[in-house]
């Protein structure tokens, strides 16, 4: 008999300026409906945007590929809506893809604890725990982990985790877990596609940045290292700003540079990346962590050699002939 997996996510299909936690999700069902039904509780709108999405239903199952997909409106995002799910829905599985995210984490937690429901609870901190990631509003952390503690709700907490790296910074944040609770697997990427590059003749060298702008991204620092080379370099970026003080500084960061081209391209829908990341020579990230990646993934399944920090789980990368890793403490070394 199949099992029932219900998952919260921020954001879901049709959604994709997200980045990564939506693809692994939408990759994860593609790979295991055969095996699991899935239940995905979710937002009615793409990350950022203010309209929401076409032809859907609200506060029911809408069929969206190998799941059932219930868009939640703002004002049903609440912990009566989401006690209504939990007592309802028929699941053998709560899968959360954050620890933080306030209203697709911490209130299903809380409405899960108090529907008083036995069953497993499973996290995808998805580079949470990392230390780059934990010093965005440390003492709202602080004090979350101290509910948890008081409400006893990390005795029900098991994790996802994709690497070895991550499984220590889980143990680092709950120092007495049960090693037996933390799983490890990686993300399930799509196929890689068989693209050739395109070969520029273009005399610049052509830089591609694809992720969400944002502190944890590292995108500043990527844009003031780039802005320091003494070679003809353009460099592209693509994806939604998360924060507008720092999209502000990168801005002003942009007009400053004087030798470089720098552009500022907004957002890719997921079914373009491939063909416009084959227009480039190198895929750039500086990142403070990652767990997977999918961007990193998306450029060397584009042919692309990627210049990546080396907080991810991309490594080896010289002796493959697929780009070059930096040391994040080290970022003149470009």
């Amino acid at each position: 008999m199949k099992k029932n997996i219900l998952i919260f996510l921020n954001t879901y299909l049709p959604g994709y300026k997200s980045g990564g936690p939506v693809q692994a999700v939408a990759n994860l069902i593609d790979a295991l409906h055969e095996y699991c039904n899935f239940f995905v509780v979710t937002r009615d709108r793409d990350y950022k945007d203010i309209q929401a999405y076409n032809n859907i239903q609200y506060y029911t199952w809408n069929k969206v590929g190998n799941a059932k997909v219930m868009y939640l409106h703002p004002k049903e995002r609440n912990l009566k809506t989401y006690l209504k799910i939990i007592k309802k829905t028929d699941f053998d599985l709560l899968y959360l893809q954050s620890f933080w995210n306030p209203k697709f984490s911490i209130l299903p937690l809380i409405a899960f604890w108090l529907s008083k429901t036995n069953k497993p609870i499973l996290i995808h901190p998805r580079g949470e725990f990392f230390e780059g990631a934990l010093s965005k509003k440390p003492i709202r952390k602080k004090c979350l982990l101290l509910l948890y503690k008081i409400l006893s709700l990390y005795k029900l907490f098991n994790f996802n985790v994709s690497t070895e790296s991550e499984k220590d910074a889980v143990i680092n944040i709950f120092k007495y877990i049960n090693r037996n609770k933390i799983f490890m697997s990686s993300d399930l990427p799509k196929k890689v596609r068989n693209f050739e590059p395109i070969i520029s003749k273009d005399k610049n060298i052509k830089l591609v940045y694809f992720s969400r702008i944002e502190p944890h991204k590292n995108t500043l620092e990527l844009i003031k290292q780039i802005s320091l080379l003494n070679i003809p370099v353009q460099l592209d970026i693509y994806g939604v700003p998360n924060d507008n003080l720092y999209w502000k500084q990168c801005r002003e960061e942009i007009n400053k540079s004087k030798n470089i081209k720098i552009n500022f391209n907004g957002k890719i829908a997921h079914d373009k990346v491939i063909n416009v990341l084959k227009n480039y020579d190198i895929f750039c990230l500086f990142t403070k962590g990652e767990n997977f990646c999918y961007a990193i993934h998306e450029a060397l399944s584009s042919g692309l050699p990627i210049l990546i920090s080396d907080k991810t789980p991309w490594h080896k990368l010289k002796e493959y002939n697929a780009g070059w890793e930096i040391p994040l403490e080290k970022p003149e070394l470009i």
